[in-house]
Formats: C-alpha cells, sequence, structure tokens
C-alpha cells in the first residue's frame, strides 16, 4: 500500500472509531491544522470515552474496551492498532484523551517537504 493509503486508512479508522462510539444525535467534529513542521488532525466524538487506565491500551491489537458494546457494534479491536502502525511508520504519533463529553483522538504527522 501506498503512503497516502495507509494515512487515509488511519484516518478513516480513527473516524469510524469515533462514529461508532459517539452517542446518537450527536456530532463527531474533525480538525486538521498546520503547527510548525507538522500536521494535527483531531478527531472528538461525544460517547462515553474511555477509563483513564486504558487509554494507551486502545492502540493495542485486539484490545476492546468493552467487548460487549464492540460486539455490538462489530469491532475487533483492530482499527486504533492499524491507525497507529499508519501512523507511526510516518514518523508521526497518536494518542487519545478523555475530553468533556467525548473522547479525542489526536494525530501527528510531521509536513513532507
Amino acid at each position: 500500500a501506498s503512503h497516502a493509503d495507509l494515512l487515509h486508512k488511519a484516518c478513516d479508522n480513527v473516524l469510524r472509531n469515533a462514529l461508532a462510539h459517539t452517542r446518537d444525535n450527536t456530532t463527531v467534529e474533525v480538525e486538521l491544522a498546520r503547527s510548525g513542521n507538522e500536521y494535527l488532525v483531531s478527531v472528538r466524538d461525544r460517547g462515553p470515552g474511555v477509563p483513564e487506565a486504558e487509554l494507551g491500551k486502545i492502540f493495542e491489537e485486539f484490545y476492546r474496551v468493552d467487548s460487549a458494546r464492540s460486539r455490538a457494534t462489530g469491532g475487533y479491536g483492530l482499527g486504533l492498532a492499524i491507525a497507529r502502525r499508519a501512523v507511526e511508520q510516518h514518523g508521526g504519533s497518536i494518542r487519545a484523551v478523555n475530553r468533556d463529553n467525548g473522547l479525542e483522538i489526536s494525530l501527528s504527522l510531521p509536513v513532507q517537504s
């Protein structure tokens, strides 16, 4: 897969995750900004968030915060792991933080000259 394909898949997976977990009749916010030598992409849902102790684990393969909820939405715990791998292959980073009323996943990618 090309670099563009991998990054597209990473963003797609993060967005799909947010859409799967945001509460009914709420929005998912997506923001793109440039800060110095990096692009910053953030995706914020209006879902239940993730327990603080598990925030780093959600990027591990097959990790699911709530297996019953993931089964209901058809998740296998791979989407965010794939996103992390793609972002890191491009010299970037990905992290998750709980915000008021939801989870925010942020991707940081270096600007390619």
